[in-house]
């Protein structure tokens, strides 16, 4: 995806950012709150991208079937302590990369696995 194309970001997803707070026994839980609503491409996984993953991202960030793709336009708010609300599903922010490094679009890749702690 080399551009922001209104046409292509047709799914409205929630982010949504992490905080501590103090439950009612005095407890520290966390909690998330709304950051935005946007509108975002999104694309699974592919089996070819599963096979190539290490060699993409150098080892860092491993692609599973699990794995999501959301673009969206560019934020310099958004890490990978955020989270990705979509038709009720959370997916927890892996990665976060400035497409092209010309701050438009941002790929955030995701998964469905253990939450961001």
């Amino acid at each position: 995806m080399d551009a922001v194309k209104v046409g292509r970001l047709k799914h409205v997803i929630q982010l949504q950012y992490p905080a501590n707070t103090i439950d009612s026994m005095g407890q520290p839980v966390k909690t998330w709150y709304n950051y935005k609503r946007v509108w975002a491409s999104i694309m699974p996984t592919s089996g070819k991208e599963l096979m190539s993953s290490r060699t993409t991202f150098g080892g860092s960030v491993e692609l599973s079937p699990n794995n999501t793709r959301f673009y969206v336009r560019y934020d310099v708010g958004i890490t990978t302590l955020y989270k990705v609300v979509w038709r009720g599903k959370d997916y927890n922010i892996r990665y976060v990369n400035n497409v092209m490094a010309d701050d438009r679009l941002l790929e955030l890749v995701c998964d469905t696995g253990a939450s961001n702690e």
